[in-house]
């Protein structure tokens, strides 16, 4: 029987564990002695985050769709509904505004994304065995539903975030992280890649399932870890109304230009970029060499990261965000040349190349970005505006996904030959993908305004 005592000592363990709770949920006011430790704690955290994120979305995935017989449409489907389910971002902003608080919507968002991405993997992996020929279908539901709650994760996270770090350190804050971030990626992937690689062919499912459950484990934690980092009290609009919100973010002629371009390029991007990693492990064989395909997409671009991240997110701080964009960006936009020389002899070395090179630019492009994105808006309105930045990104994304699949679908089989070069579907998509993002650039990226007090001319919602 259970005496007084032990009774007791269950209600008190229990109180306690409420108190923790009620503690670590709590907003309170950061010290400014505790912005070094917070930095530090948001840049392991971060590294593990991004260490989840890479594995479980990464070239892995891939071959984990491939062998449970996932085709390039289907990939493209999955692309378009992933991204378009992310407009929930506007839902969690309305409802972080009304709750008066971002950690616990964040937490438990970020925490269920994390957990039914393994679940997904292995329902479907479950069904293929079973004989099912649509397990594909299942995979790209559960991610499409994880995709869904991680999204919502979003703005309260870059909302808190822009309240601790100071404005005039976030470039050379987030600098830094993204190097930590990188360094952190590349120690963990290559021995993953190697692991699967080495595992015998019966094997080597198992062995990504394995890197998939150490993935989602560290995905855990980091969430757990930081959520330590303390919440200040969220600056609340006067206007509740989500519509008039929404609205007022849209009619902002000053931020308007910002959505134009963030459509624009996104969709540009994802239309080469989405089915690019399947054309070079499915078409181009590189399925066969995991390290190989680990190093030229993901570790080579960690490097060229590793190189610049520091300086370039200095340059953010002491340039303006706008000047180092451009560069960043404008390189970015000619990847797609490199895609036209592709054969299944040199494509690891050009990719890899390609993307050493393209760390080193788009790192600072991206910083750049980011500040952009979360110091436009003014304080109590950041919320809603980065919703609805990260919505017209997502738009375009699922725009584009599903036309690349299309396009793929339609010129199955189509080649064109010049002299001894071939050229193929995948080819047609980087040249009007290239093309598009050219234009982009130096049309619409010039016209973008750095913060709000450049914008006078706002638009009353009242218009």
């Amino acid at each position: 029987m259970t005496t007084e005592n032990e009774l007791k000592a269950a209600e008190s363990s229990f109180d306690a564990l409420q108190k923790y709770i009620r503690d670590y949920f709590a907003q309170r006011q950061i010290d400014p002695n505790q912005l070094p430790d917070i930095m530090v704690k948001h840049i392991y955290t971060g590294a593990m985050g991004n260490v989840w994120g890479t594995i479980i979305t990464g070239p892995f995935l891939v071959f984990f769709g491939n062998y449970i017989g996932m085709t390039p449409f289907e990939w493209g489907v999955m692309g378009a509904i992933g991204t378009w389910v992310l407009l929930t971002e506007l839902v969690a902003a309305a409802i972080t505004q009304r709750m008066g608080h971002r950690k616990f919507l964040w937490f438990v968002c970020a925490l269920a994304d994390r957990g039914l991405r393994f679940v997904g993997i292995l329902l479907a992996l479950l069904l293929w065995h079973l004989g099912w020929t649509h397990a594909g279908l299942v995979l790209i539901l559960a991610i499409s539903v994880a995709t869904c709650l991680g999204a919502m994760a979003n703005p309260p996270w870059l909302s808190w975030l822009a309240d601790i770090i100071p404005e005039k350190q976030q470039g050379t804050f987030w600098g830094r992280r993204l190097m930590w971030i990188s360094l952190a990626v590349v120690a963990t992937l290559i021995p993953a890649a190697i692991f699967i690689d080495k595992a015998p062919e019966p094997w080597k499912i198992r062995a990504t399932l394995l890197v998939f459950l150490v993935g989602t484990l560290i995905g855990l934690s980091d969430i757990v870890i930081h959520g330590t980092i303390p919440e200040p009290a969220i600056a609340t609009p006067k206007e509740r109304d989500f519509f008039k919100q929404l609205m007022e973010a849209l009619r902002d002629k000053g931020f308007r230009p910002w959505l134009t371009f963030v459509f624009c390029w996104q969709f540009s991007l994802m239309l080469g970029a989405t089915l690019l990693l399947i054309y070079i492990m499915d078409d181009l064989g590189m399925s066969r060499n995991m390290l190989g395909v680990t190093i030229a997409t993901t570790v080579a671009y960690l490097c060229g990261s590793i190189l610049s991240a520091k300086h370039s997110g200095a340059l953010v701080d002491r340039w303006g965000a706008k000047r180092v964009m451009f560069w960043g960006y404008l390189f970015w936009a000619l990847l797609p040349i490199s895609w036209l020389f592709l054969t299944p002899t040199n494509v690891g070395w050009i990719i890899g190349g390609v993307n050493v090179v393209a760390g080193v630019f788009l790192t600072g492009g991206t910083n750049a970005s980011l500040k952009i994105q979360t110091r436009f808006p003014p304080d109590d309105r950041r919320l809603m505006y980065i919703a609805v930045s990260n919505s017209t990104n997502y738009i375009a994304s699922g725009l584009a996904a599903l036309t690349a699949g299309f396009i793929v679908k339609w010129l199955e089989g189509w080649h064109w030959s010049i002299g001894e070069h071939s050229f193929g579907r995948y080819d047609c998509i980087g040249v009007l993908s290239l093309v598009l993002r050219v234009a982009t650039v130096l049309f619409l990226l010039r016209s973008i305004r750095e913060s709000s007090d450049q914008a006078s001319d706002r638009t009353s919602l009242l218009r």
